[in-house]
């Protein structure tokens, strides 16, 4: 086999409900060159990095909020999800700690962005409770109980969340 050179893919996925939305999206997409599209990736994520004396705290810090920003949120919905993986549920417990490192990285950068995710997965949770005002023990992304089980710690953690955002 003979080398052709060097050859940069991207790949673009979209979720819609609308597949001529999504469409519309992926063609408006199009228009971006790679370059361009670099720099502005880099340059949302630089907004959010924090800095530290010690980089390997630092790394931790960064690398956790990335993946809690990155693989498990859902912007659109609100929802997040504890592993993108092996798991996609939301249970809050593992939510409400994935909130506080939302909100230490936002008290440390003061990134808008982060406090939608934070704002718009409150709005997610109380729009989900059950009709007799408890929550499940685990939800899909899309708000509905995955498992109808009454568990108390798992009750505690939405009105922490919420309690924590209004500080």
């Amino acid at each position: 086999l003979q080398s052709c050179g060097q050859v940069t893919l991207g790949l673009i996925t979209v979720f819609s409900d609308d597949e001529d939305a999504a469409a519309e999206t992926v063609m408006s997409l199009k228009s971006f060159s790679f370059d361009d599209t670099i720099e502005n990736t880099s340059a949302y994520w630089e907004k959010m990095h924090v800095s530290c004396s010690d980089k390997v705290w630092e790394n931790i810090v960064n690398r956790n909020f990335a993946y809690i920003f990155g693989c498990c949120c859902f912007h659109d919905y609100g929802a997040m999800i504890t592993d993108h993986q092996s798991l996609p549920l939301t249970w809050n417990r593992d939510n409400y700690f994935m909130y506080k490192h939302l909100e230490t990285v936002y008290s440390l950068t003061g990134c808008h962005d982060i406090l939608d995710i934070m704002y718009g997965h409150i709005k997610w949770l109380f729009s989900n409770m059950i009709d007799n005002g408890w929550w499940g023990r685990s939800h899909l992304i899309t708000g509905r109980v995955k498992d109808l089980v009454f568990q108390f710690d798992q009750q505690c953690y939405p009105i922490l969340e919420l309690y924590d955002f209004y500080q």
